[in-house]
């Protein structure tokens, strides 16, 4: 019987874990090298991640963003509309329940900025009011106003 000495059957082994450590450095070094590309590239197509905004039907609130913008595109001006106040602010007022979005574009066209926009419908000061079969939902804040009758057969 023939043995084979330890040192054999080690450097197979030393020689593959040198070739895994080879490529993992090469593809560490590419990737470092292709990222750059690709953030500039996204940039320059405009892609742009698009943030969620939260608004409650009714309100207003003043966005700022870091560059001038030169246009605005909004998705469904039912649900938001906009006041631009200067080249970098504007402000959004909830007009009703739904979701739209906003896309702020530079003067080259260039997306700067996404909105993806939810607004719900204010549900804090509301109320119900009984009568028979009746119901009626009212909104108090500060004064009350109906917002919808309904029947008892159909809620």
């Amino acid at each position: 019987m023939r043995t084979i000495p330890k040192a054999a059957i080690m450097r197979p082994c030393i020689e593959v874990r040198n070739l895994f450590y080879r490529a993992a450095m090469a593809a560490l070094i590419l990737g470092s090298m292709i990222s750059p590309l690709h953030a500039q590239e996204a940039s320059r197509s405009g892609s742009v991640r698009p943030l969620l905004l939260k608004l409650t039907a009714g309100e207003a609130q003043v966005e700022a963003v870091a560059a001038p913008f030169d246009t605005v595109i909004v998705g469904d001006p039912a649900i938001v509309s906009t006041s631009v106040i200067n080249a970098t602010s504007l402000v959004l007022t909830a007009r009703a329940a739904g979701r739209t979005n906003i896309i702020l574009l530079d003067a080259n066209g260039t997306i700067q900025t996404q909105w993806d926009i939810l607004v719900s419908e204010e549900t804090q000061h509301r109320a119900g009011i009984y009568r028979g079969t009746m119901r009626s939902i009212v909104s108090c804040n500060p004064t009350c106003r109906q917002i919808r009758e309904l029947d008892g057969l159909n809620p």
